[in-house]
């Protein structure tokens, strides 16, 4: 794009980037029947927008790649740190041309970790544009003490940033537990505590007709006498584990993978 207009009295122009041409060189060029062609006005436009009236800004051609290592301790949570992969490359990949010059872009993450679920050391690399990834077992000897850690490569990227995307692969605690009821209860675990009930004993005064369970005193019923006290010792020790297990849900406490580090 030519940065200063000329007149006739101009014999040396300067091109953008401080280059230079003579004005004869310049009239030659624009002389020429390809410089007209329809094409390469449009290039022209689309590669210097603004270059004729000059608001095109020259600018290096070099991305600013931001290179940054990441140590930390404990373990990830797999399904949790795949699902953040892919959201990356929904976030990168899909819109990776609108993308690539903004601060925080991140073109590719790699390095090793262990998961909570599998105490292997893994090796990862991953590139969001197109979401290869490559999880193999870490085979090398590490040195007692050694911290996993991750490199991120992208523009503008800072250690804020990829801490928190680190931390978001952190297991998370399980939902509470709901206290079951009489009415809760799944079809097979009523028909577990009915087959239960027919091999029990029947109470004093109860008899079974080959249809009902009956009773002089307490008319007839399709269902085992005792089928109901089974229900709510059922229930009873049932919702026991799910106190506990709602109280250790309570006493979770978040793994922050940076402390010590």
């Amino acid at each position: 794009g030519i940065n200063a207009e000329y007149g006739s009295e101009c014999h040396i122009v300067e091109m953008i980037s401080n280059n230079f041409i003579s004005q004869d060189d310049l009239e030659e060029i624009c002389a020429l029947d390809a410089f007209s062609e329809p094409p390469l006005p449009i290039a022209r436009h689309l590669s210097s927008p603004g270059w004729y009236n000059k608001g095109f800004k020259d600018r290096s051609a070099f991305l600013d790649i931001t290179h940054l290592t990441v140590q930390f301790g404990g373990e990830l949570c797999k399904a949790r740190f795949m699902s953040h992969l892919k959201t990356l490359h929904q976030k990168e990949g899909r819109v990776f041309v609108d993308r690539l010059a903004m601060n925080g872009s991140i073109f590719y993450l790699g390095g090793r970790t262990k998961f909570t679920d599998d105490k292997s050391v893994y090796s990862i690399e991953f590139t969001p544009r197109s979401e290869a990834i490559s999880l193999t077992t870490f085979t090398k000897p590490l040195a007692p003490g050694t911290q996993n850690c991750f490199v991120f490569t992208g523009i503008g990227l800072t250690e804020a940033q990829v801490k928190t995307w680190l931390q978001g692969c952190v297991p998370r605690p399980p939902t509470k537990k709901s206290p079951l009821t009489k009415f809760s209860l799944t079809k097979d675990e009523k028909e577990r505590l009915k087959d239960v009930a027919s091999k029990s004993p029947l109470p004093e005064g109860w008899f079974f007709n080959g249809t009902y369970y009956v009773s002089m005193t307490a008319g007839k019923s399709s269902e085992h006498p005792v089928y109901g006290e089974l229900v709510e010792k059922y229930v009873a020790e049932r919702n026991s584990e799910v106190e506990k297990f709602n109280k250790q849900v309570d006493e979770f406490k978040m793994l922050s993978l940076f402390d010590g580090i």
